[in-house]
């Protein structure tokens, strides 16, 4: 899975990696994962660099789709793997 993943990420330019964030269940909705995430990104936008993430799960496209990332790439992931979606943030 690794090594697809690789194979689409951007290889033009220097970005950060998004990578690996979630909130225990009994604190989903409480807005800790935008906090995280919106901190992550003041910070980028800071050093002036994109962010890339991989999404698996469609649920939380809307999510990072209102966090101002675009979908750059989709893929799968071979033998039964999931669907991927590539998504930038650039800053706005």
């Amino acid at each position: 899975m690794g090594a697809t993943l690789k194979q689409h990420q951007p290889t033009t330019y220097p970005w950060w990696y998004l990578q690996s964030i979630g909130v225990r269940p009994e604190a989903r909705g409480t807005g800790l994962g935008g906090a995280i995430i919106r901190a992550g990104l003041e910070r980028a936008a800071r050093e002036q660099m994109p962010v890339y993430v991989e999404v698996i799960n469609p649920d939380n496209l809307g999510y990072y789709t209102h966090m101002t990332f675009k979908t750059v790439t989709e893929f799968d992931i071979p033998d039964s793997g999931p669907h991927v979606w590539g998504m930038l943030w650039e800053q706005p």
